[in-house]
């Protein structure tokens, strides 16, 4: 057959395509994922449980040495099933099978049993292998990435509303986004929560959420950078308060923030000699990733030369008077970003 891939968020929409594939490979690293796309694959081809006789479940790491052979596991799948419409068998940990019991799945996968189920999740796959090929070019691959950026988590959420029949209004939407961790398991009970407070109701508001939802999300010490660097005071405030909230050091706080003035200082310096944005990029930014130098870019336009100079002087006084204790560290970060942000001397 020929090569099929996708992404997990895709497979809702490709039900009749699954229902005619037999052989499914579940890559990745995201548990969440790869334990959901395991249930479609199941109810889609109507295996309600694993009964020892019609549907079995096997781990990788009880073939992980030589003398544990994964023949019982190929047998089963060339056998016909006793009562189901098909036999299943489930291998978790794929990755675990030494290289001989590997060698047997690909050469099972070569001439599959046309009458049978074969699911098996797998971390990572070496794409120079030979046995990885025959995965490909024999098996549906669904894909489950972690998440590293709230559009993804926001596009899992798009279309779990959708199959669970919820309307969102955009606040209620970004609130529950903006109040959790990166994480499709933190998404997914928090989401269930919701709908049992709700009950028959489908509509969701903003009070809704904000009643409802544990504000569980940790934020990072560069999403705080970034709302600094945009302006935007309240976010930054909140970000700063969850940061110390769970145990980061304010002194970390104040030198990320300083490291970030001292960069916008130099750049801002080059920008003095009327140098394009894209030459500051191409030629003044080597230590910072390509894919944040228009973030630096942005930030410049908030901050005039002088702004930057002011900031540098709260953060070294702020920093001053956390060393002698003269308030709660809360306050003391709190008034020093209020002040950087809200500085108007450009």
């Amino acid at each position: 057959m020929a090569s099929i891939k996708l992404d997990f968020n895709e497979l809702n929409r490709n039900i009749s395509k699954i229902k005619t594939i037999n052989n499914f490979c579940i890559l990745g690293t995201e548990d969440f994922q790869k334990n959901e796309a395991l249930k479609i694959i199941l109810k889609t081809h109507n295996v309600a449980e694993f009964d020892g006789f019609d549907s079995f479940l096997a781990y990788g790491d009880n073939f992980s040495t030589k003398e544990n052979s994964i023949n019982t596991i190929i047998e089963q799948l060339n056998m016909l099933s006793f009562i189901q419409e098909k036999k299943t068998v489930v291998l978790k940990n794929y990755e675990n099978l030494n290289s001989d019991n590997q060698d047997q799945i690909t050469k099972y996968l070569a001439n599959p049993s046309p009458d049978n189920l074969f699911i098996f999740s797998v971390d990572k796959l070496d794409a120079r292998k030979s046995s990885t090929k025959a995965i490909f070019n024999s098996c549906m691959v669904i894909e489950c990435k972690e998440i590293r950026y709230q559009n993804v988590l926001a596009r899992w959420l798009d279309e779990e509303i959708r199959a669970r029949g919820l309307i969102f209004d955009n606040i209620a939407r970004n609130t529950f986004l903006n109040s959790i961790e990166l994480d499709y398991y933190v998404a997914s009970n928090e989401l269930s929560k919701l709908e049992l407070y709700i009950g028959n109701r489908k509509h969701v508001t903003n009070e809704d959420v904000l009643n409802c939802t544990a504000f569980s999300k940790t934020y990072s010490i560069f999403e705080l950078l970034d709302e600094i660097g945009y302006k935007n005071a309240q976010k930054a405030i909140l970000i700063a308060d969850n940061l110390l909230e769970n145990d980061v050091n304010q002194i970390m706080i104040i030198t990320m923030i300083t490291n970030l003035f001292f960069t916008l200082w130099n750049l801002s310096a080059v920008m003095q000699k009327n140098i394009s944005p894209n030459e500051l990029k191409m030629r003044y930014m080597p230590e910072i990733h390509p894919t944040f130098r228009d973030k630096y870019i942005n930030f410049l336009k908030n901050y005039s030369l002088k702004n930057i100079k002011n900031a540098i002087e709260i953060l070294l006084q702020t920093d001053r008077q956390i060393k002698l204790s003269m308030a709660s560290d809360y306050v003391l970060i709190e008034t020093m970003i209020y002040k950087i942000i809200k500085n108007k001397d450009n």
